[in-house]
């Protein structure tokens, strides 16, 4: 059994097999279409919040889906994440 942390998530997984495919699935890459579906969003706000720097990613790139649940999750700091929004 093997738990994981990022920041205020914790996922205790039984298997190797769970924790690659989790992490796997983690570091995806999720497009405008996807982030505004999951935050309830037009992909016009997306877009916007790329430019204005509210989205942990650089304003044409996609976000990753760690990036996004630890900039979403409750108590975490913003600028925790290890977005690249600068430079």
């Amino acid at each position: 059994m093997r738990t994981l942390e990022f920041g205020s998530i914790r996922v205790t997984l039984d298997t190797e097999e769970e924790t690659v495919s989790l992490l796997t699935a983690l570091m995806r890459h999720l497009g405008n279409k996807e982030v505004a579906a999951m935050i309830g969003v037009s992909e016009r706000t997306v877009r916007r919040w790329k430019q204005e720097g509210r989205l942990p990613c650089r304003a044409n790139e996609p976000v990753m889906l760690a990036d996004l649940l630890l900039h979403l999750a409750p108590g975490t700091p913003r600028g925790a994440t290890s977005g690249r929004k600068d430079g």
